[in-house]
């Protein structure tokens, strides 16, 4: 049987990049996702594996805090305590 799918580029792109990723040709991820579905009799969410854009930013965040250029907090309310503060400072 023969399938056809059409992906729009941004599509193709990340699929090419998450096969690569794995270490799949795509016919292959494909034929693991029918294969899993089939056998489980649903489809699967499988595991996350964050794509390049995300990987790049989880090294830039680790970059800064090892720096220690940047300002830390250790909960949301000091962060929005101290954005308060800035904000009272402007005035």
């Amino acid at each position: 049987m023969n399938l056809e799918i059409n992906l729009n580029e941004r599509e193709a792109k990340e699929f090419l990049e998450l096969c690569n990723d794995f270490d799949l040709t795509q016919e292959e991820a494909i034929e693991n996702l029918i294969d899993l579905a089939i056998r489980k009799w649903t489809l699967p969410s499988g595991e996350y594996l964050p794509n390049g854009e995300t990987i790049k930013a989880i090294e830039e965040a680790e970059e800064m805090l090892k720096s220690g250029n940047y300002k830390t907090y250790s909960s949301w309310a000091e962060l929005e305590a101290d954005i308060l503060k800035r904000d009272n400072d402007d005035e």
